[in-house]
C-alpha cells in the first residue's frame, strides 16, 4: 500500500475542490460566471498539479496548466472591468431599480449597447402595431400611453417601454408619447437578446425586470379601472 504523502494529499484537495464547485454549480448554489466558481477552479487545478510531482504525467498536467491559465485570464478580465470608471448617477439610478442583482461586471457587458436620448414633447416613443427595436427606460418627464386611440395611463420617471415585445418581437400594443421633454436610456433589443443568450445572469435580471414591470402597470390598470379598455391579447398598456 502507497503511503499517503503531501502530493496525494494535494491531489485529494484538487479533485474535492474540483467535484465541491460542479456540485455546487449543478445545485443553484454559484454561478459559472461568478468569481467564487473561477477561484475554485484555479485552486482545484493547481493542487492537482502540484500533486502530479509525485508522479508525473505530461497531459494531466497540460490540462491543470491551461486550466489555471484560464481562470486567471477569467479573473484578470473582471478585475480590469472593474477598474474602469464608474457608471454614471443615471445609469446607476437604472441598474438599482431594474436590475438590482445583475453584478456590476455583466452589467458592464449589458450597458455598453445602451444610449441617452433626449426628446421634445410629442415624440413617439413606441407607436401602436409596429415594431420596437429598444427597450427604452424614461429617466426624465413624462409619457402619455393610448390604446386605440384611448387614453389608459401615464407613464412616469422609473417606467419602461417595450417590455412586452423585447423578448417575443411584434408590435407595441400601444402608442407611447412623451408629454413635455423627456430622457430615455435605449437598450437596441438585437443587443440586448444576444446578451441575454450569452449571459445566464443577464436573462434571470432582465427577466425578473421584464415581469416586475409587467405586474407593476397591470397593477396601476386595475387600480385606475382602465384595464377594461385594453384586449385580452393586450393584457398591459405597455409597448
Amino acid at each position: 500500500m502507497t503511503d499517503f504523502t503531501a502530493y496525494g494529499a494535494f491531489g485529494t484537495l484538487g479533485v474535492i475542490l474540483y467535484l465541491g464547485a460542479y456540485g455546487a454549480l449543478q445545485a443553484g448554489l454559484i454561478r459559472g460566471s461568478s468569481l467564487t466558481y473561477t477561484l475554485l477552479n484555479l485552486c482545484a487545478a493547481a493542487s492537482v498539479l502540484f500533486s502530479l510531482m509525485e508522479t508525473w504525467n505530461l497531459y494531466s498536467a497540460l490540462i491543470q496548466g491551461f486550466w489555471i491559465a484560464i481562470s486567471i485570464m477569467g479573473i484578470g478580465r473582471r478585475l480590469w472591468l472593474r477598474s474602469r470608471r464608474s457608471f454614471d448617477d443615471e445609469t446607476m439610478a437604472f441598474l438599482r431599480l431594474h436590475l438590482p442583482t445583475l453584478p456590476l461586471f455583466e452589467a458592464h457587458r449589458l450597458m455598453r449597447h445602451a444610449s441617452w436620448r433626449d426628446h421634445p414633447s410629442g415624440t413617439a416613443l413606441a407607436r401602436q402595431g409596429q415594431s420596437v427595436d429598444a427597450l427604452i427606460y424614461l429617466a426624465e418627464g413624462k409619457a402619455s400611453v393610448e390604446v386605440d386611440g384611448r387614453p389608459v395611463a401615464t407613464l412616469h420617471p422609473g417606467a419602461l417601454i417595450g417590455e412586452m415585445t423585447l423578448i417575443h418581437g411584434g408590435g407595441a400594443t400601444a402608442d407611447v408619447t412623451a408629454e413635455g421633454p423627456v430622457r430615455v436610456l435605449y437598450l437596441p433589443r438585437a443587443q440586448v437578446l444576444t446578451e441575454i443568450d450569452a449571459a445566464p445572469d443577464i436573462a434571470l435580471a432582465m427577466g425578473h425586470a421584464l415581469q416586475a414591470e409587467v405586474q407593476r402597470k397591470l397593477m396601476v390598470m386595475n387600480a385606475t379601472g382602465n384595464v377594461g379598455l385594453i384586449p385580452a391579447s393586450r393584457p398591459s398598456p405597455s409597448a
